[in-house]
């Protein structure tokens, strides 16, 4: 193929990922690193890495230059934080990415956005024209209008967008900031269900993730579209975790907590935290209590007629890889 792919983002848990999916279809892959963040992920991919910043335009000229398509992931992903920040990474620096690659000559764009950008009700089967309506919080927003930039920028500008919105919970290995941090509560047995942990919603993992994003910056019948890359088969948060556990040789969780008697903690905690300087972010949200208490499933039928992809690595298998990648990081090893 010889094409030239920048990732934004790339040496993150799903842009490494991607890096790695791109080489092994034949691209020349260019890894765009913010200077200082950790670079472990790409370690024995055969890539160029390149230090830019999506708030700094100047730094994304040299980045883009003779790249072909431009896959974005950089972003700031969490249900917590300021405004400003959220703002300046997730809509400004979309614009930013898209002016640079427009201006480096870029035929391709796959903006990779979010389900966040939907309302979270309960929702079982929906697709790509479910409404862009969430006020959740500051990336929900953010996402939103980032992915609405891009789709714009598309139309008025000789550039071809496509955007993906992953599955509800990516994971695979070097999931870092998801699987890592729940591993432990799960093998000490302090995990407890929200709602009996029956709350359905779609998975996407790694590998299948990543081979979907690049079919939909490849296929011309992507130009224009948005895609959401999941796996099959709705999983409740109690299948998913009783797999971890099983595979971790740790007692599944027995007990459950409301979600009518968590919003009011998390009222008080968010507002704590909101008040007073303290550093990090508050144990519960309600986004989380959201996102686990009911049924987020968004359907991939779409991404499967329209491309011809379809998950190739099932739930089990991901499952298996996750632990064996877990296994290796606890012990020291990425």
């Amino acid at each position: 193929m010889n094409k030239v792919a920048l990732v934004t983002g790339a040496n993150g848990f799903i842009g490494s990922s991607l890096a790695r999916c791109l080489v092994a279809r034949g691209y020349r892959v260019r890894s765009m690193v913010l200077r200082g963040t950790p670079e472990e992920f790409l370690r024995g991919v055969d890539t160029e890495i390149v230090y830019a910043d999506i708030t700094d335009p100047a730094t994304l000229g040299p980045a883009m230059r003779g790249a072909d398509t431009v896959f974005h992931l950089a972003a700031r992903a969490s249900d917590w934080g300021e405004w400003r920040l959220f703002r300046l990474l997730n809509y400004e620096g979309v614009l930013n990415v898209l002016d640079a690659a427009l201006r480096a000559g870029v035929g391709r764009i796959l903006h990779v956005s979010s389900l966040g950008v939907h309302a979270y009700r309960a929702t079982f089967g929906a697709d790509e024209t479910h409404p862009r309506d969430s006020k959740l919080n500051a990336y929900c927003v953010t996402k939103r209008m980032g992915e609405e930039a891009a789709r714009q920028f598309g139309l008025e500008h000789d550039i071809d967008v496509t955007v993906v919105r992953p599955g509800l919970m990516p994971f695979g290995p070097r999931d870092t900031t998801s699987f890592a941090p729940l591993a432990p509560a799960l093998e000490k047995g302090i995990y407890q269900f929200i709602n009996g942990g029956n709350a359905r919603i779609c998975t996407a993992y790694v590998e299948n993730l990543v081979e979907g994003m690049a079919m939909a910056a490849e296929k011309p019948e992507g130009v224009g579209e948005t895609f959401i890359i999941a796996d099959d088969e709705p999983r409740s948060w109690r299948e998913i975790m009783y797999a971890y556990c099983d595979a971790l040789h740790a007692k599944r969780p027995r007990f459950s907590i409301p979600a009518y008697a968590l919003y009011p903690v998390a009222a008080v905690m968010m507002g704590l935290w909101t008040a007073f300087p303290i550093p990090g972010m508050p144990p519960l949200t309600f986004y989380r209590i959201r996102v686990s208490s009911q049924d987020l499933y968004f359907s991939n039928k779409k991404a499967k007629e329209v491309l011809g992809w379809k998950p190739r690595v099932s739930f089990e298998e991901g499952v298996q890889n996750t632990i064996e990648w877990y296994r290796s990081f606890k012990g020291g090893g990425r």
